[in-house]
């Protein structure tokens, strides 16, 4: 059961772009990194070409040139009205 948890939770923070701590007792070492990646980041906006509210799952994929930059994004969207 608690392997299905764990596994909902990382498939959780995959698809929204978070991270997910597994098997790491350091508290501590989480924090830090969680403020770290708070520190320099930049915000894209994302108006699709297709604008059908048809209720689907549309995959998206980020990439960036310079592999130092570490993308941290959504791999989707539904297509409501919302």
């Amino acid at each position: 059961m608690a392997r299905e948890n764990s596994d909902v939770l990382a498939s959780l923070a995959h698809e929204t772009g978070g991270l997910f701590f597994e098997n790491n007792n350091d508290l501590f070492k989480g924090i830090q990194r969680a403020f770290a990646d708070g520190r320099e980041y930049y915000v894209l906006a994302y108006v699709p070409e297709n604008g059908l509210v048809d209720g689907t799952y549309r995959k998206i994929a980020v990439a960036v040139k310079n592999r130092k930059w570490r993308v941290s994004a959504k791999t989707g969207y539904w297509a409501t009205g919302n």
